[in-house]
Parts: structure tokens; C-alpha cells; sequence
């Protein structure tokens, strides 16, 4: 389908309008000062990076914070043990810049906003792409093609300081993407005003960012507070600087980010070979698309436009995206349609989501990579091959992790049974250096009473037990999704309290019938200890949460913890 005049004319003027804004180099001097403290200068020609002394962006958004504090006359409270009044209070001002947000969003041309913001986004995957393969030496700036002065001693500044780098880098990417993945929700949802519609310049990119910084930052702020990472939910905000009362919240982070880095960079990547093809099938099954559809239509790029032409955004009609597709993919036009559908972004009903962590969002750029704008009438879709590739990783992640609503009742056992069979073999490997008497997927034992034969069969089955020095290790093994944001943190020890429930009703099942396991083993027992072993560290292992006396590990850490018991 060919873009009539009026259309391609006005698509024309809006993408000389992005290319006359220089957005990427406002993005990447903002990046620069929260990633590496340098701000990125140019003079006469040249670039200069200048150490900053302070985190600038967070000065900035915590301004923005202060000055709202300052006019609803909340400069100076102290707020004790009401869980319900922090989060009232935290919403009063997250709700504030929210409006803020959304009276300048809405004097700007709805297009001209999402196609920056979409752009921007693209360039920024390409660039953290690029920044976490340096990091982990799997890529040289030498060897990036394309890479202008700025970007160049940016990288090279990164490959030359790459210890410095990792310990912060997973939180601010994280940010990163959550701002502008807010910024681009919330633009398809904010209606425009009539009248003297404007275009979004640097400097209102600039205010944008910083707003929905220090958005961010408030929900993650609330999260955290009400979470259980926090012993002491006490907060005082004291001339618009807020103070945590609990002191060892910060100690908990900094040692779940510093172990997670560890143990993913001795970690071989995960892999499912044996049962990928079983969930690709049943993703089909309940979505009517291929799953690798989306990774061989990317090919498009390749096959259709030189080297020097390609970009990073594309704009095409749904009929031509369908042909590109059924051509690229081979598949049939309503699987096609159907695969299309599934990953276009739309706007956000819920307006109460834009409170939340974007982590509950239904729709994220970055899930739903395919973004329509209106041209006259007519519906263009911006198409970009880094977010595609991003959505196709994250629909990966998913899929492994039974994250995908439609397919959860069919992929549930055979996940199950992969993540756990994989880690009770290699908790065994470990427990088999220092005991004989070790059991995996222990339920039905067998007995001899009297020279007589006996059954018994506990109601759940234990992924492991062993005897060390009289003491029966009772191990269950398990699977978090880890995130690296307070909703993530969350939901992750929201699981744990609920594994470590399940384990404490275990254990009055056993110490009933310890004699079962005794007569089993020819041990005799004399302590019992439930250990929780999750197959990475993740936030609950050193919270604050009651444990109820069982021990929570990591596979990583897990020898260690039986060599101290072993010690004690």
C-alpha cells in the first residue's frame, strides 16, 4: 500500500522535525551523569567529560520533590509505623508530578512526542546493549561501527572502568528504561489540546525526564518502605529531604546487587533445550502465532534496505506489515494479524497503573514493541529492530517463566519439572560429598518393622533430605524471577513467605513421623533443619523477614551453608 501525499507529508515534516532535535545527545549527557558521574560538554569541536561531584539528576528531581513538599506545607513531618499514611503520602506527590506531566505533554503533538520517544528508546537498547557487553568483555569499543565522538569516549570510558561501572549498573539501566518507557504510556493515554499544539524541544525532553525521574523514584521510595526489606517502616521528611529510620535496608540491597553480579558472571546462561519446543508449542496453541515469527521477521531489514539506509525507526501500513510478515515468516495472514496484534502497544485504561511500578503495566514499549500513530485518518506502525529484538528476549523470559497468562495451565508442569529436577541434581552433587544417607523426591518410604514389610507416604514430597552429624537437612528447592526494582523485590519475598509457610507445615509432618526416616536411613536423629536453596541470591535471603527457622541459600552459597552447619 502505497502513503498517499497528505500523509507521507506530514510524516515527512515530523521526522525533519526529530532529526533537527538532537534528543540523543541530551539522553546520552543525562545517562553519562547518573551512570559515570561525567557531564558530556562540547566545545569548539571537541567533547570534554567533566567529573561531576554530586549525582546532578537526582539533585534535580529531588528539587522538583521539594518544591512540591514545600507548597502542600509537607517540607517537615515524621511519619511512625503507618504503613497507610506513607503510601497516602507518597501518592499526594507522585499524583502532583503525574499532572504536572501531563499538562505538558498535552500542548505537544501526540506524534511528534511518540515518534522521539520511540526513537529514543531504540537508540537507548542499542546503547545499553552495547554497554553490557563491554562489561562483560564480550564486545571492544573499537570493534562498534557507527559510534559518533560522544558515544565513542563515553564506551571507552566504561570498558576503562569497568569495576566502578558494574556495581551500579543494573539500577540504573533499570531506570532508564522505566522512564521513558513511562513517558511514551502515558503520552498514548494523555489526550491533546486542541489548540497550539507544539514540538518537543531538548529542553522539554529534559523536563520530562527529570519529572518522571523523580516519579520513579517516589514508587520506588514507597515500595520499598512498605516492603518487607524494611524492619522499621519510620520515615521523616525534614526541609523536603527524606529520612529512613530503619539503617540496614541499604546494607540488604548493596549485598543482593554486589552476590547477584557475582553469581551471574560465574553463571552459565540459562538454558531450556529440552523443553523450549514443548512451550513454543503450547504458546501457539494458545495464541494462534508461531513464537519465532517475531525473530524471523526482523530479517526484513536485512533483505530490503542497504547497509547505509537503515534506521532506527520505520513507519509502515498494518497491510504491508502483515506482507512483510507472512513474507519474512512464511506464515498465513491471520497468523500474521494475529502476531501483529499481540505486540502493539496501546494506551493504559487504568490510570490508577500510573501509581504503580511500571512492572505492572499491562502495555510497555518494551513488550509491545509495535507503536501506531494517526496520520490523517490513516494508521502508520513504527517498526525498530532493537525493540523488536528486545521483545523477543523478554517473551523468551516469560515463557521460561510461565509469565504469559494464556499459556500458564499447559507450560506450568513442564517448567516445573525442568527447574526442579536441574537444581535437586545438583544440590545432590553437592550432598553426596559429605553423607551417604541422602534421598531426592522423598514422599514413599519402605520399612522393615519386625522383619515386616511397611509403606508410609508423606502428603508432600521433600526435594531432598540428608543426614550430616545426626541432623536431618530438610532441602526444598526453588525459582524466583528476580528483579531489580522494589515491585520485584516484592513479589519475590511475597513468594518466599509463601514456600516458607508451606515448609513450616511440612516439618510438623515430620517430626511426627521421624521415626519413618530413621528406621529408613539406620541414623539416628537428633535436629532437624528445613532449608530453603532458591537457584540465584535474590532480596529475601538477607531481609528481614521472618524465617520461621528455616534457612534460606542460594545454589551458589548453598556448600558453604552446609559447612557451616557441618562447623556448628
Amino acid at each position: 500500500m502505497s502513503i498517499p501525499k497528505n500523509v507521507l507529508l506530514e510524516l515527512t515534516e515530523t521526522f525533519e522535525k526529530f532529526n533537527s532535535c538532537n534528543l540523543n545527545d541530551v539522553y546520552i549527557n543525562l545517562f553519562s551523569q547518573q551512570l559515570l558521574n561525567l557531564s558530556v560538554t562540547k566545545e569548539h569541536g571537541a567533547i570534554i567529560l567533566s567529573p561531576i561531584n554530586d549525582d546532578i539528576i537526582y539533585n534535580k528531581s529531588l528539587k522538583i520533590v521539594k518544591e512540591i513538599l514545600e507548597i502542600k506545607g509537607l517540607s517537615n513531618i515524621k511519619i511512625i509505623n503507618q504503613k497507610k499514611d506513607i503510601i497516602i503520602f507518597f501518592n499526594e506527590i507522585i499524583k502532583t508530578i503525574k499532572e504536572m506531566l501531563e499538562g505538558k505533554i498535552a500542548v505537544f503533538h501526540k506524534n511528534d512526542i511518540l515518534l522521539k520517544g520511540f526513537t529514543l528508546t531504540s537508540y537507548m537498547l542499542q546503547l545499553h546493549q552495547q554497554v553490557q557487553l563491554i562489561l562483560h568483555g564480550r564486545l571492544t569499543t573499537y570493534k562498534i561501527e557507527g559510534l559518533d565522538i560522544v558515544e565513542s569516549n563515553i564506551l571507552n570510558f566504561i570498558e576503562n572502568n569497568t569495576s566502578k561501572v558494574n556495581k551500579d549498573i543494573n539500577g540504573i539501566l533499570g531506570k532508564d528504561k522505566a522512564i521513558l518507557q513511562y513517558l511514551i504510556a502515558l503520552t498514548m493515554s494523555t489526550p491533546e489540546y486542541d489548540t497550539h499544539l507544539h514540538t518537543m524541544n531538548e529542553k522539554d525532553f529534559e523536563y520530562l525526564y527529570l519529572h518522571i525521574y523523580a516519579l520513579v523514584d517516589l514508587i520506588s521510595k514507597r515500595e520499598l518502605i512498605t516492603s518487607k526489606i524494611f524492619e522499621e517502616i519510620n520515615m521523616t521528611v525534614t526541609d523536603g529531604e527524606f529520612i529512613f529510620h530503619d539503617k540496614n535496608w541499604a546494607n540488604i540491597l548493596n549485598e543482593f546487587g554486589e552476590t547477584f553480579v557475582d553469581e551471574r558472571i560465574s553463571t552459565p546462561n540459562e538454558d531450556f533445550p529440552n523443553i523450549i519446543n514443548v512451550l513454543k508449542k503450547n504458546f501457539h496453541k494458545a495464541l494462534g502465532f508461531n513464537f519465532d515469527n517475531l525473530e524471523k521477521f526482523i530479517t526484513f531489514e536485512e533483505n530490503l534496505l542497504p547497509k547505509q539506509e537503515k534506521q532506527l525507526c520505520y513507519p509502515f501500513f498494518k497491510d504491508y506489515l502483515i506482507t512483510l510478515m507472512t513474507e519474512h515468516t512464511g506464515c498465513k495472514k491471520e497468523e500474521a494479524i494475529k502476531t501483529i496484534d499481540y505486540y502493539t502497544l496501546q494506551p493504559i485504561t487504568n490510570k490508577d497503573l500510573y501509581f504503580e511500578s511500571i512492572d505492572k503495566f499491562e502495555y510497555r514499549i518494551l513488550d509491545k514493541p509495535l507503536v501506531p500513530i494517526q496520520i490523517k485518518g490513516h494508521i502508520l506502525y513504527l517498526v525498530s529492530i532493537p525493540l523488536l529484538l528486545n521483545a523477543i528476549n523478554i517473551t523468551y523470559h516469560k515463557l521460561i517463566y510461565n509469565l504469559i497468562p494464556e499459556c500458564k495451565k499447559d507450560n506450568s508442569k513442564p517448567i516445573q519439572k525442568k527447574v526442579k529436577n536441574d537444581l535437586v541434581l545438583n544440590i545432590e552433587d553437592i550432598v553426596k560429598n559429605y553423607t551417604v544417607n541422602y534421598l531426592s523426591n522423598a514422599k514413599d518410604f519402605t520399612i522393615y518393622d519386625n522383619e515386616k514389610q511397611r509403606k508410609f507416604s508423606f502428603t508432600s514430597e521433600m526435594d531432598v533430605i540428608a543426614i550430616v552429624n545426626k541432623t536431618l537437612l530438610i532441602i526444598e528447592c526453588k525459582d524466583l524471577q528476580y528483579k531489580f526494582t522494589p515491585f520485584g523485590y516484592r513479589k519475590d519475598i511475597q513468594k518466599a513467605l509463601k514456600y516458607i509457610n508451606e515448609i513450616s507445615s511440612e516439618m510438623l509432618e515430620i517430626k511426627d513421623n521421624i521415626n519413618i526416616i530413621q528406621k529408613y536411613f539406620n541414623e539416628e536423629i537428633k535436629a532437624i533443619i528445613p532449608i530453603l536453596v532458591f537457584k540465584t541470591h535474590n532480596i529475601v535471603i538477607n531481609s528481614p523477614i521472618d524465617k520461621k527457622g528455616v534457612i534460606i541459600t542460594s545454589l551458589h552459597k548453598f556448600e558453604d551453608t552446609l559447612k557451616s552447619l557441618m562447623n556448628q
